[in-house]
C-alpha cells in the first residue's frame, strides 16, 4: 500500500464507528481495525460480561489499533441508566435513569459516577444523556405517548438542558 492510499483509507475509516460480535479482540475486530482503519467501536450487551473483561477488550483493541499505526479508538457505549444500561451490577452502579433525575445535584452525581466507571474500563464515549424534550400529554392530546418517555429528563426544555 502506498502512503497516499494509506492516508485515504485512514481518513475514510476514521469516520466509522462499528459494532462487532464477541467479547475480546478477535479476528473480526482486528480486520475492522487493521483493514478498515475504523475510528471507533460501540459496545453492546453481546460484548459485555464483566468489568475486567470490558477493560481487557478495550485495552487490547487500543493496543492493536496503535500497532497498526492508527489513532486511538473512540470506544463508546450506551450507559444512560434505567432501560438503557449496557454495564450492569455488580461491577457498575445501577441508576433509575433520566426521568428520575430531577435536579442538577443528582445529574452531577450520576454523570460523575458513570464517567469514572467508564474511564476505569477504558471506555471514552457515552451516548448519554438523552436530551429529548417530551411535551406534556395535555399539549399533544390524550393519546400521546413518546417512545423516549422512559429515557428523557422531566420538565421543560430549559430543565432538560440544565440537567443534561
Amino acid at each position: 500500500m502506498t502512503p497516499e492510499n494509506h492516508n485515504i483509507d485512514l481518513i475514510a475509516g476514521q469516520r466509522l464507528m462499528v459494532g462487532f460480535e464477541g467479547t475480546e479482540l478477535n479476528n473480526e475486530l482486528k480486520t475492522l481495525i487493521r483493514d478498515m482503519k475504523i475510528g471507533g467501536i460501540i459496545l453492546f450487551a453481546i460484548n459485555i460480561q464483566s468489568a475486567a473483561q470490558v477493560k481487557a477488550l478495550c485495552k487490547s483493541a487500543q493496543e492493536y489499533a496503535k500497532s497498526c499505526g492508527n489513532p486511538p479508538l473512540i470506544i463508546a457505549v450506551d450507559q444512560e441508566g434505567g432501560e438503557v444500561a449496557r454495564l450492569k451490577k455488580p461491577d457498575f452502579t445501577e441508576f433509575l435513569g433520566n426521568p428520575h433525575i430531577t435536579d442538577a445535584e443528582n445529574a452531577e452525581i450520576f454523570g460523575t459516577i458513570v464517567a469514572n466507571e467508564l474511564k476505569s474500563v477504558h471506555i471514552n464515549m457515552n451516548f448519554a444523556p438523552v436530551m429529548d424534550f417530551i411535551p406534556e400529554p395535555k399539549e399533544m392530546g390524550s393519546n400521546f405517548k413518546s417512545i423516549m418517555q422512559n429515557r428523557a429528563f422531566p420538565g421543560t426544555p430549559e430543565n432538560v438542558a440544565k440537567l443534561g
